[in-house]
């Protein structure tokens, strides 16, 4: 059973993948990961694809209930399947390396954070960056149904100043939304909420 030491404690990480007809996408992803010395299990929630899923990945394995029963329901099955420290939340498209999820693991430990993540490119160059998830912000929708008035203008000024400081820091920093395409969460903490999303949300 591969684990990961780190400062003396023995960290185990499974890893949630939902798929909706991502075949091609997920497959790279898992190889890739299996590798990891920290990965204990991955499971991909099968909410429909072309054909029966069959990976033969180590420990890889597929759940699913014949059907597409929202991605948010998809992720606390898969959690209850789980017994592992933490739990890694990836879409099928993303790729991370080892030392990727070290450093979220470190994160998490450091600073007591149940829930940690990075952030993203669009490109394997690494040249063009993702934009922060801004959630409910207030004060980043101000003007949003009006691009052409001075609150518009206000609006995408704040944007660019957020989007600067989210890409200038250099160490963890909080952050009032994290983008689902990738979480770290601390297992036990989930366990005492329950579960992971709350099912009412079928996709977003």
């Amino acid at each position: 059973m591969p684990v990961n030491i780190f400062r003396g404690i023995a960290m185990t990480v499974g890893v949630i993948i939902v798929d909706y007809y991502t075949e091609d996408l997920l497959r790279p992803l898992v190889r890739s990961l299996v590798t990891f010395p920290m990965i204990r299990e991955v499971i991909v929630f099968d909410n429909g694809s072309a054909s029966p899923l069959a990976l033969g990945e180590g420990p890889a394995r597929v759940m699913g209930e014949g059907r597409n029963i929202g991605f948010a329901a998809a992720v606390n099955r898969a959690f209850t399947a789980l017994s592992t420290n933490y739990v890694l939340l990836l879409n099928p498209d993303l790729r991370i390396d080892a030392a990727a999820v070290e450093l979220l693991l470190a994160t998490s430990r450091r600073y007591r954070c149940p829930m940690v993540g990075p952030r993203f490119y669009w490109d394997d160059d690494r040249l063009f960056r993702l934009p922060p998830a801004t959630g409910a912000l207030r004060w980043l929708g101000v003007g949003a149904d009006a691009p052409s008035s001075l609150d518009g203008q206000l609006r995408g000024h704040y944007w660019a100043l957020h989007h600067d400081h989210y890409w200038a820091q250099r160490s963890p920093f909080r952050q009032p939304f994290l983008p689902g395409a990738c979480l770290l969460l601390d297992g036990n903490w989930v366990r005492r909420r329950g579960s992971v999303f709350d099912v009412r949300y079928f996709v977003y």
